[in-house]
Parts: structure tokens; sequence; C-alpha cells
């Protein structure tokens, strides 16, 4: 009775649904065999029945009337009731039993004021908040439906299709959305040049990873240009583009998803968004612009793990200090 996903839910003909007819018909047994002996009162009885009848009509209702698949009995719960009351009685201060005028005024004040707060000392407005909760987001349930459905098979690519084409976007991207500078990018991308220098034996391969003795620097090589004690290498227009590219997307991808075990195939799913840059020969550019792929990921994520850890690291050592001194 507390399904929370599909497989357990209560479905036509199914176990669950037995299992409750079963129970109706052994509750009619066991109010007819206690009698007056007191171990089942006849309110008590009376209510069991009527929830599990009522959930059986309500499955058939769903089912045959409005077509759906199953029914999630959690869903049933009047928890979210109890706890809408709760809130109302503790508004009323010491009085826990208030009376019908008190309570349509706290229920008036609920529906008027705004939830969504920004905490103390944020750089985030109350009216910003505001505009991220529309009230008609549950008018269309067809994009949501879909969208969900693609979340659960892991699909990210087609879900951020369905996105844009629905006009879902994300609105705030500047704000959620993190990018690393043009200038790092290209310092970088000559710290991948010179790995895949030396790994690939291909000289063109190696002429296009770098830049050429007459080409002219871009803006972004001013990083590079002024700590560079002559140990440093340019890459080349195509490897910049492509670390470009790389980068952009990690930093997005990692701005709207959490780490996690399986993250490499999140941004997998967004790199297949993206149009990359072929680096090499006609030959090996294929596989030379797939390795230069792999070793980018693998080294930017690790360095982002550990970035992350230490900032969790950190923040665990103050709440320490924080206990401390309250015990000090």
């Amino acid at each position: 009775m507390t399904s929370r996903c599909s497989s357990g839910a209560l479905k036509p003909g199914g176990m669950h649904e037995k299992c409750i007819q079963n129970f109706l018909t052994y509750l009619d047994d066991w109010e007819t065999a206690a009698g007056s002996g007191g171990f089942l009162s006849r309110s008590t009885a009376e209510g069991l029945r009527v929830t599990l009848s009522s959930t059986l009509h309500l499955l058939r209702y769903l089912t045959m009337k409005l077509n759906f698949s199953y029914m999630m009995t959690c869903r049933l719960s009047q928890d979210p009731l109890e706890r809408l009351f709760g809130i109302v009685r503790q508004m009323s201060g010491c009085n826990d039993h208030p009376t019908a005028s008190q309570f349509l005024i706290s229920v008036n004040t609920l529906s008027f004021q705004n939830l969504a707060k920004p905490p103390k000392g944020s750089n985030v407005s109350s009216g910003l908040l505001r505009s991220l909760l529309g009230a008609d987001n549950g008018k269309d349930l067809t994009p949501r439906r879909k969208l969900d459905e693609l979340l659960d098979v892991g699909n990210l690519a087609e879900a951020h299709e369905v996105l844009n084409e629905y006009g879902h976007g994300t609105e705030h991207a500047d704000m959620v959305v993190q990018s690393s500078d043009a200038r790092l990018i290209f310092y970088m991308a000559g710290y991948v040049a010179r790995k895949s220098v030396a790994s690939t034996k291909c000289a063109e391969c190696s002429q296009q990873l770098l830049q050429g003795e007459n080409d002219p620097s871009p803006a972004a090589a001013s990083l590079t240009a002024a700590v560079d004690r002559g140990g440093l290498l340019y890459p080349s227009v195509k490897l910049n583009e492509l670390m470009t590219t790389l980068e952009n997307t990690f930093t997005h991808c990692f701005s709207v998803t959490e780490v996690k075990p399986d993250s490499i195939m999140d941004l997998v799913s967004f790199l297949q968004l993206r149009k990359l840059t072929l680096v090499g020969c006609p030959d090996h550019s294929m596989s030379l612009t797939n390795k230069i792929i792999k070793f980018y990921v693998l080294t930017r994520l690790h360095f982002h793990v550990k970035a992350q850890n230490s900032k969790r690291n950190a923040k665990q050592e103050r709440m320490k200090l924080l206990k401390l001194r309250r015990v000090l």
C-alpha cells in the first residue's frame, strides 16, 4: 500500500490486487469468528474495509476510464494533508487548536506568501526565484512524460532536444553555467599538444597539432607567452578549437549535473550534441582526435573530482571547527 515505483505498483489482475481481495475476505471471516470477543472493534474493521475497497475501486476507475497502466498507492497517503494542517497550526503560535476563522486566515496567508526565498547574504533576488516558478508548468504533460522517459534510460542527448523543441531550455544559463577563460584553454591545449606529439609517429599529424613558425599568435596566447621560458608549445588553430569545444562542454555538463560514478557517460552525451573539429592528417584524423578527447576528458575529470573532494574536506573541517568553538 506504499509503492513508490512501477515494479511494486498496484496493477489490475496483479498479485497485489489479489492480496487485497483475499485480505477483505479474511477480514469478513475474522470479524465473524471474533464476534464479541473484543479482538477487533467494529469501527476498526469498517475503516480498514473502506480503505481497501476504495483503493480497489480507484484502481478500476484509473485503469478503465483514464487508461492508466498502474497506480502507485503512496499517492493515496494523507501525509501531505497532515503536513499542511501542522503548518497551519504552528502559524497560530501557542494555540494548537485554531478556530475556523484563524485556519482560513492562515491558509490565505500561505497561499499569498512566496515560499521560495534566497538565503541571507546571497546575490540572488527574490524576484528571480519567483520567475523560475511558473503557474503553467502543469498544463501540458506530454513533453514532461517524454522527458522523464528519456532521463530514465539515460538518453541526455534526446532529452536536450526535447527541452529545446518545447521551449524549456535553460533561461538563466548565464547564471548556472560556468565557462573557462580562453587564455587558460589555449595553455591547456599546448599541454595536450605536447602529449600528443610525443605519442604520434606521423609527421603530418604532428605538424597539424602545432602552430606554424610564421603564423601569428592569437589573443588567447597572451598567458602562454607571459609564462613561456622557451619550453612551451603553441597549439594549432584546429587543436585550439577542439579544446575550446571540449572545455566548454565539460564546464556546461558539470554546471548542470552533479559528479557521480557514471558522470563520464553524461559528458559523452553532451559531446554528442557538439560538432567537434578533427585534428590530424586524413588517415589518422579520426583516431588522433579520439585519442585527444580520451586523454583530455580523463585528465580534466581527474582534476575536477580532486577539486570537489578538496572543497568537501575543507567544508567538513570548517564544520568541525565550528562545533569545537561552540563546545569551548
